[in-house]
């Protein structure tokens, strides 16, 4: 029952961040991004801010490869911008199950902001994500 409850929110996320209003596409204000450089299979992440939430995984539900990269696009009426805010990082290991890592970050959201995180670790107990640059 709990995986069938998180696929249908990976599947509202897919709706609602599918990057299209009325036909238009949607500008991104801010991006995150994250690179896979894991020695497991990893098929996708959750990002958890203060007061939003989001997943990405691969269309087609295969892992990611390494060196694979998986951004995330913001707009101002996603998430709160020009103040800080609490960023938890989960990676979706096998059937999509969650696997929230130890690390997370303080994060300063403002216009065009470009955060890039890299994943690594051979296990997923030792799995480390770090950022690698910000262009805020």
């Amino acid at each position: 029952m709990r995986a069938m409850v998180f696929r249908l929110l990976v599947v509202a996320s897919f709706i609602v961040l599918s990057g299209c209003a009325n036909g238009q596409p949607i500008e991104s204000d801010a991006r995150i991004t994250i690179k896979n450089e894991a020695s497991f299979p990893v098929y996708g992440f959750s990002l958890q801010f203060d007061d939003h939430s989001t997943t990405t995984v691969n269309a087609d539900g295969s892992a990611l490869a390494s060196g694979e990269e998986i951004s995330f696009d913001f707009t101002k009426q996603d998430i709160r911008f020009d103040q800080e805010q609490g960023l938890v990082v989960s990676i979706l290991i096998e059937e999509n199950e969650p696997y929230e890592l130890e690390n997370s970050f303080s994060l300063f959201l403002t216009q065009d902001a470009h955060f890039i995180f890299e994943l690594t670790g051979s296990t997923v107990e030792d799995a480390s994500l770090r950022l690698q640059s910000d262009s805020e």
